[in-house]
């Protein structure tokens, strides 16, 4: 187990961390307390302990020079700083130090347990590492072939290799082997689906689907908690990616199309370095067919499918993802019943489920979007959408689903400091043209001292609010200028009252007076 060492000068906090998280879970336990850093360097040295979280600010030797002084001994640990948002400068310092992260005050107990899981994992990697150096492992990484490559498929997309190797993989990887590749994702549509009786039965399935389609080509499965069964195909040319999809299409039509399993194919990716987006990609059309139940999807299908609803709808994803992270819950609900006024039954119900779906996958974190085959909310939801047979009916079960989603968001964003970014960061999008939007309008809208919420968002977004919001309205600039607009509206609609002072941060950004950059890339696009 990894020993852990907490240090504060305040008894309440120092025992609050030992008894909020539960460390066995993360392999972990409590190896000391200590009230200074002089008190934490010796139950360090004692211990052997991996992972420290300490305050900044205590008596004798402080959390920075408790830092030094163990990079000075040389001790490897995970430090993990705990401020005040006025100490800022200091966590800078520690970061720069190679503190592992920082929590600010009031901790969190969520993005506590968070950081020590992150750690945790770290020391896990890092051990596993040396211990395979030590035996000699090395010698799986001297091919250069990318087959050799995709071997590593599995660990790469669980992150069960380390930021390190997957750097050396990156860097050893040369032109002559890049390829295009394309994942697909064979898994169960539904909850029985997923019985232990019909596993064996869909791995057999998913083989039989894979060699039909990519007979005599390149290309690795590999499955995932006896549920989830990947592939993915290497081809050297672009070219070559819709023939696979047709020959993946025809094999599944033939062999697997069932009841039970559905199929989902990616976009293409160039080389390993796309392979994570590819697989997100998979996983979220996946999602949606066990929303929509649909057999066999591709990215192409589902961009096409987002795009015909935006047709119906009126208005962007992107812009309902926006007000469902931003909290604009009226705004939203208005605009779902003025999309859904006069239309035919069946067309509201494709219009609001979609939304709903939508509405969902904005409201849970990245990292907790899973495929669930359990009949949870959204299917509970779904099915009282289908029941009902007045346009009416229909809007009021979706608008007391999306007021549920808004609830849990709430509560999410009150837990979770990421998540009140991504609040700030939809704020921005969806009102980037109000010239008076600021960093401090936006802290105050959402409970926080304008400082503290400051040094959290450049912490999580690794940028300042106000380089943020610039880039949106520079990128916005950009669109419109390829318009006949005039330059004078433009501005105003970006979220400059004045001219001069957006032709000054326009060109800052981009090296091109606004007329420049109309003048050369308009005449490119014509």
């Amino acid at each position: 187990m990894w020993g852990v060492v907490i240090a504060d000068d305040e008894p309440i906090i120092r025992s609050g961390i030992a008894k909020i998280i539960p460390w066995n879970k993360y392999d972990c336990q409590v190896a000391g307390i200590a009230r200074n850093g002089e008190e934490a360097l010796e139950l360090i040295k004692k211990t052997g302990a991996k992972i420290v979280i300490s305050d900044i600010k205590m008596p004798k030797m402080n959390g920075l020079k408790l830092l030094d002084e163990l990079r000075k001994a040389e001790l490897d640990v995970y430090f993990i700083i705990v401020s005040g948002y006025d100490e800022f400068q200091y966590v800078q310092k520690a970061l720069n130090n190679g503190a592992f992260g920082y929590l600010l005050k009031p901790i969190i107990p969520e993005e506590l347990e968070e950081m020590i899981r992150r750690a945790a994992e770290k020391a896990g990697e890092v051990w596993n590492e040396e211990e395979a150096e030590g035996a000699g492992n090395e010698k799986l990484f001297e091919s250069e072939t990318l087959h050799s490559r995709l071997e590593w498929l599995p660990a790469w997309l669980s992150g069960d290799i380390s930021r390190e190797r997957k750097e050396k993989l990156q860097r050893e990887l040369t032109e002559e082997n890049a390829r295009w590749h394309i994942m697909a994702l064979i898994h169960p549509l539904r909850a029985e689906a997923s019985g232990e009786a019909l596993v064996e039965e869909r791995l057999f399935l998913a083989e039989t689907v894979f060699e039909e389609a990519f007979e005599n080509m390149e290309y690795i499965q590999f499955v995932k908690d006896r549920q989830l069964v990947y592939a993915v195909l290497s081809v050297p040319e672009r070219g070559s990616i819709d023939w696979c999809a047709k020959q993946l299409k025809y094999a599944w039509n033939k062999y697997g199309k069932s009841g039970n399993t559905a199929l989902a194919v990616s976009k293409a990716g160039e080389s390993l370095r796309a392979l994570l987006d590819m697989q997100a990609q998979v996983q979220k059309i996946a999602r949606y067919q066990l929303f929509g139940g649909d057999y066999f999807f591709t990215e192409r299908q589902y961009r096409e499918e987002y795009d015909n609803w935006e047709k119906c709808a009126g208005f962007t994803c992107r812009e309902l993802e926006n007000m469902v992270l931003a909290g604009e819950k009226e705004l939203l609900l208005k605009k779902l019943r003025e999309t859904t006024e006069g239309k035919l039954l069946e067309e509201c119900r494709y219009i609001l489920r979609a939304a709903l779906f939508r509405g969902h996958e904005s409201s849970v974190p990245p990292s907790q979007r899973s495929l669930d085959y359990r009949p949870g909310w959204l299917a509970i939801k779904k099915e009282m959408t289908e029941r009902a047979g007045k346009s009416n009916e229909l809007r009021q079960v979706v608008e007391e689903a999306f007021c549920e989603i808004f609830e849990r968001l709430d509560l999410l964003c009150s837990k979770n400091m990421q998540m009140m970014v991504e609040r700030a960061k939809a704020i921005a999008r969806l009102e980037y043209a109000d010239a008076d939007l600021s960093l401090s309008l936006v802290a105050q809208r959402l409970g926080f001292n304008a400082a503290y919420f400051s040094h959290a968002f450049s912490a999580v977004q690794q940028q300042g609010f106000a380089e943020f919001l610039t880039n949106i309205r520079i990128q916005r600039a950009k669109e419109l200028l390829l318009t006949d607009m005039k330059i004078q509206n433009i501005a105003q609609s970006v979220g400059y009252s004045s001219q001069p002072y957006f032709s000054t941060r326009f060109r800052a950004e981009t090296g091109l007076t606004p007329s420049q950059y109309r003048e050369k890339y308009a005449i490119e696009t014509e």
